[in-house]
Parts: structure tokens; sequence; C-alpha cells
């Protein structure tokens, strides 16, 4: 709440004693911090769902704890060049595995490709991939289908737009002779 981290001024808590200390205090002062702070550490809410309302709350790192550009760039050279490890890289993936972004990082995230395209040498290769899947990616994709069907309104999607595009089609044969 403004102090420092200085030794004298800093007492040593466990995570349940830390969640009850900001309880206590948003019930005597009534600050919305306290009442994330408390919420996240004795597990009501998640990281991103405290970082979220930390976030909405207005709150910045504070300077101690803020990266300088210098510091930035001494962590960003330490890592130049080297690799996580395939044991390390499939811990990271299955970590993610079932993780869904909220609505509000999902708005954030499209509102930051914003205006953004890709290079015509990148488009390119979308698009002979997309044209030209290899046969492991065809059967991949045809694994992911295996026993789902389409819904009711998904089917009548699918014929309405059967029919413009046979309608289309016939347009353009008719159109040329």
């Amino acid at each position: 709440m403004g102090g420092t981290y200085a030794p004298d001024n800093v007492e040593v808590l466990t995570i349940p004693e830390h969640a009850e200390a900001h309880r206590l205090l948003w019930i005597f002062h009534g600050r919305p911090e306290d009442r994330m702070a408390w919420r996240f550490l004795s597990g009501q809410i998640s990281l991103s769902e405290a970082a979220l309302q930390a976030q909405r709350l207005g709150h910045k790192r504070s300077a101690e704890t803020r990266r300088t550009p210098e510091l930035r760039a001494k962590a960003r050279a330490s890592h130049l060049g080297k690799r996580h490890t395939d044991e390390t890289r499939a811990k990271m993936s299955a970590s993610q595995v079932g993780r869904k972004h909220t609505p509000e990082a999902c708005a954030k995230i499209g509102a930051g490709h914003l205006g953004m395209k890709h290079t015509p040498e990148t488009r390119a290769k979308i698009s002979v991939a997309k044209r030209n899947p290899t046969p492991e990616t065809r059967n991949k994709m045809r694994i992911s289908h295996l026993g789902q069907s389409p819904s009711p309104e998904h089917r009548a999607k699918l014929s309405a737009a059967a029919v413009v595009d046979w309608a289309r089609r016939k347009a353009r044969i008719n159109s040329h002779g």
C-alpha cells in the first residue's frame, strides 16, 4: 500500500495468511484491489481473471517491479540462440491443452491483429497449403471429425449455401453461352 520492500517493512506470511490479510483489508478499507487479491490467493478466481480485474482497476506495475528497457534487452540477449528441449516443449504444450481465452482476451487478440497483413510470400504459402493438404493433414482432419454430425441449423446453412453455389454456377454457364 505504498510502502517499500525493505526487510523491516515486510512480514512473512503463508499463502492462506496472505489471503486472509487481504480479506481483512478489504473489509476494513473497502479497496477492490484487496478483494481481488483475496479472491485470487484463496483460489476463488484464476490468475488470468485476477490480471483482467487488475487491468480494469487501472493498475500498472510499480516502478520497483517494472522492467526497464535495459533489463529487457539484457534478458532478451541472454536467451538468444537458446532453445527449449523437446521434453520442455512437450510439457509446455500439455499445460495449454483445454485452455480457453476469455471473451475479453479474444477481443484484445483480435484488436491487436487488425490491420496486419501477410507478406505476398506468406500468402502464397498459405494458399498452397490450403489447396494441397498433405496426406498426414488430411488424416488429422478426418480423425478430428469422426463421430460428429452437423446440427440441424448447420445442415440448413449448408443446404442454403449449396443452393446459392448451384445458382451461381448455373448463371455462369448460361452467361457463357
